[in-house]
C-alpha cells in the first residue's frame, strides 16, 4: 500500500540519511544518560519525515518519483555531511537553486 511504502522510505531516510546527526546527539548526550532524549529526538525527526513525504507524494502518479527525488536527495546530502562536514541551511538550499549555467561551468 502506498502508506507503508512512504512509511517505509520515512523510517529509511530518519536511519540512514542522519547518521552524522545521530553520532553528534549521542556524543552531546551520552545514549546512557539520556535514553528518552535520544528517542524522542528520533521519533520526532521520524515523524516529520513521514509528514514531509505524505505531503509531497500525496497523489498517485507523483508518488514513486517524489520519493525516488527524496531518497537521492537524502544519499547525496548525507554522503557530503558524513564526508566533508557540510551542514545544510536555508541559505545553502537557497544558493543551489539560483545558480546559473555560467556558474556551473566554472566548476
Amino acid at each position: 500500500s502506498p502508506f507503508v511504502l512512504v512509511a517505509s522510505v520515512a523510517v529509511f531516510l530518519t536511519a540512514t540519511a542522519n547518521l552524522t546527526f545521530f553520532d553528534k546527539i549521542s556524543q552531546t548526550y551520552p545514549i546512557a544518560d539520556n535514553l528518552g532524549f535520544v528517542l524522542t529526538i528520533a521519533v520526532v525527526l521520524f515523524g516529520a519525515m513521514l509528514l514531509i513525504t505524505t505531503l509531497l507524494s500525496s497523489y498517485r502518479y507523483v508518488l514513486k518519483p517524489v520519493l525516488i527525488l527524496l531518497l537521492i536527495m537524502g544519499a547525496v546530502t548525507s554522503y557530503f555531511t558524513d564526508t566533508y562536514g557540510t551542514v545544510y541551511d536555508t541559505t545553502m538550499l537557497q544558493n543551489a537553486l539560483q545558480t546559473d549555467q555560467a556558474e556551473t561551468k566554472d566548476l
